[in-house]
């Protein structure tokens, strides 16, 4: 029982880091003197779009196949199968045929909108780390005002923190060294 507990942990943990990772390269990405938004938007897209679609593909194919392994979560209608592929089940309340859907939903949209909110706050350091504070803790302040929301969509802004104090930091603050 305590190993099926702890391996049963290290789904959501692994989730939670996925998403502060994402927030983390985002705002590495960003600081980079090379980029452009255009093919960064296109190149993670195409990462997360190509294999998931092949995958919403081959379930949908596997059930059809097999009716008894069912018809997924979000079952066979028309209006379901759109949700899955445009990866819509994290961020409204639907189910999805497949649960990564709703951590790849969150994935997608950091990739849509950190990059804007960056540029739309322009250089400064000081508002871009207000920015990320103030979306980090968003969420738990929702929930705590009785509104249903993913806690875990606050680990990409808690990333993007991360990444904009180890980039600004001298050196010696992560290696001890001076």
């Amino acid at each position: 029982p305590v190993v099926s507990q702890f391996v049963g942990m290290l789904g959501p943990l692994g989730t939670n880091l996925l998403l502060l990772l994402c927030g983390f390269w985002i705002t590495v990405s960003l600081r980079k003197p090379t980029f452009e938004l255009g093919p960064f938007l296109r190149n993670r897209l195409v990462r997360i779009y190509v294999p998931y679609i092949a995958v919403v593909l081959l379930s949908y194919s596997a059930w059809a196949l097999m009716p008894q392994l069912g018809a997924g979560k979000g079952g066979w209608g028309l209006e379901s199968t759109l949700s899955n592929l445009l990866l819509i089940p994290g961020l409204f309340p639907d189910r999805p045929a497949l649960t990564v859907a709703w951590t790849l939903s969150y994935v997608v949209a950091a990739y849509l909108t950190i990059p804007l909110l960056a540029r739309l706050l322009g250089g400064g350091m000081v508002r871009r780390i207000a920015l990320w504070m103030t979306l980090t803790s968003l969420p738990f302040l929702l929930i705590a005002g009785g509104y249903s929301i993913a806690y875990r969509i606050a680990y990409i802004p808690l990333g993007c923190l991360l990444a904009e104090v180890y980039t600004e930091a001298p050196a010696e603050t992560f290696t001890g060294l001076k």
